[in-house]
């Protein structure tokens, strides 16, 4: 569907639907929590028919729910960009949609947008619905995108990012519950940087670096990331033999 026809006449404003298809998008983001594929397939198609046969107000919900349907059918950058830009245009206090145009930019890599997404959310807003674990995520992905700028030269400051990081991480852990998840895109972004590296990038690094490695022995992630684990393990026995 071109991106175009997404540009109708608003309908009437009905409160009530809009907030049964956000909650049917709630279900709809359990599903690709739990990487339930086929089941996420089916919702989103329900949910991409409801919302395009609906009388919704065009307003800041309807275009980001609208681009997370989009960029998840495979849509192109450009036309799932355009609908979180736009929701945003309505409302620059949408946090969801903020969240999901930081993950957006962060798998096109790129960084330095991401980055600035994802440092203007209101992290208290998602502590204030419970869901803490979009705050620990987007913390690692700060990271992550500030260790992919490490190759192309480009340095920011992490030292802070890193402990703060570790600290909601193990709250998180110690709570437990059914969001919590891996920092798997971290695991991938500390194996490339410890692969290409030229130079210790915090004061803390090691300490970061060793306190990952146990929170991996910790959740069980060695073996299913043994090259990974294996490269923190090396890098912090060359660090400590070079001091």
């Amino acid at each position: 569907m071109p991106i175009e026809e997404v540009e109708q006449e608003e309908g009437n404003v009905n409160s009530k639907q809009m907030k049964d298809i956000l909650d049917y998008f709630e279900k709809t983001e359990d599903a690709i929590f739990f990487g339930k594929k086929d089941k996420v397939q089916e919702e989103l198609e329900v949910l991409y028919h409801e919302i395009l046969t609906s009388n919704l107000p065009h307003d800041s919900n309807y275009y980001y729910v609208l681009g997370y349907i989009r960029y998840n059918k495979g849509d192109s950058f450009e036309n799932v960009e355009f609908l979180y830009r736009k929701s945003l245009e309505l409302d620059n206090q949408n946090e969801f949609c903020k969240y999901y145009y930081g993950f957006l930019l962060y798998d096109h890599k790129s960084y330095q947008k991401s980055i600035s997404i994802f440092e203007s959310i209101d992290f208290n807003f998602f502590t204030s619905i419970d869901q803490e674990w979009r705050k620990l995520k987007i913390e690692e992905l700060i990271i992550c995108s500030i260790l992919y700028l490490y190759k192309q030269d480009i340095y920011m400051n992490i030292d802070n990012k890193f402990i703060e990081w570790l600290i909601d991480f193990k709250k998180l852990v110690k709570k437990g519950g059914e969001y919590f998840n891996f920092p798997t895109d971290l695991i991938k972004a500390l194996n490339d940087f410890l692969e290409n590296k030229k130079d210790i990038i915090s004061p803390n690094f090691n300490y970061f670096l060793g306190e990952f490695s146990k929170l991996m022995r910790d959740l069980n992630l060695t073996s299913k990331y043994e090259k990974e684990y294996m490269r923190i393990i090396d890098s912090l026995n060359k660090n400590f033999n070079s001091k």
